[in-house]
Order: structure tokens, then C-alpha cells, then sequence
């Protein structure tokens, strides 16, 4: 499941998700040993520390596993319907980092949107009595 091709990411966080991987390999097909809280805590560190350093680096995922909050939901959902075994909220979703501001929404600023609306009015005018002006 944390098979991820070489990557920066898998490099950042080879210690974490190795450690998650042998304990998932380690449980083979045993929902309890799946769902219990020390398996669940390092798959959902793994997939912390993928998300992490992609925010950091400020790159997408090299495939969809790394760092994927879908991932982790589906895990939590797969022990409640197989094992009826509900997770913490902290083991049913990635939160996002302290230092994360969210993404850069460009927008145009108050100032500079009057400046083009009377510099389109000022040249539309213009145009007109060009227009209404020629013989």
C-alpha cells in the first residue's frame, strides 16, 4: 500500500514509512491487527509526512498514495465496514500543517480594477466618436 516509485518524498520520509509498510506487511490479513491504534498511527505518520513535505516543497504527489487524505478515509472506512472498528478522527484524515497559508488566489486588486474600467471607458468612448465622426 506504501509502495511509492523513488521519489523526493519517499527519500524525506524513508524511516516513517518503512516502519508503517513492515507493520502493515507484518499484519498480512488480520483486520484487528490492521485496525488496531499502533498500525493505524504509523500508516497515517507515513502518509502525514508524504503530505508534509509535498506542502513544503510546494510540488504535487508523484502518485496518487503519497500523502493522500483519500487514502487515509478509505482505510478508516474499510476497518468500520470489515471489522466494525471505528477509527479516531486524527486516524480518519490528514490535517494539513501549522505553517500552511493555503493556496495563492490571485485577484485583482480594488484600486487596479477602477484603473482598467475607466481606461476601457476613457478608450470605448473614444472609439465611438471616432466612429460617429468619420464622413
Amino acid at each position: 500500500m506504501l509502495n511509492i516509485p523513488d521519489s523526493a518524498v519517499k527519500t524525506a520520509c524513508a524511516a516513517t514509512c518503512t516502519t508503517a509498510n513492515t507493520t502493515l506487511l507484518a499484519c498480512d490479513d488480520d483486520i484487528s491487527c490492521l485496525c488496531s491504534n499502533a498500525t493505524v498511527n504509523a500508516f497515517v505518520g507515513c502518509e502525514s509526512c508524504m503530505l508534509n513535505y509535498l506542502i513544503a516543497v510546494n510540488k504535487p504527489a508523484p502518485v496518487p498514495l503519497a500523502g493522500s487524505n483519500p487514502l487515509v478515509t478509505a482505510y478508516a472506512a474499510q476497518c468500520k465496514s470489515d471489522g466494525n472498528i471505528i477509527l479516531a478522527a486524527n486516524q480518519s484524515a490528514l490535517s494539513l500543517p501549522d505553517t500552511w497559508d493555503g493556496p495563492f488566489v490571485a485577484v485583482l486588486p480594488t484600486g487596479g480594477a477602477a484603473v482598467t474600467v475607466i481606461v476601457g471607458a476613457v478608450l470605448g468612448l473614444s472609439a465611438l466618436l471616432i466612429l460617429s465622426n468619420l464622413e
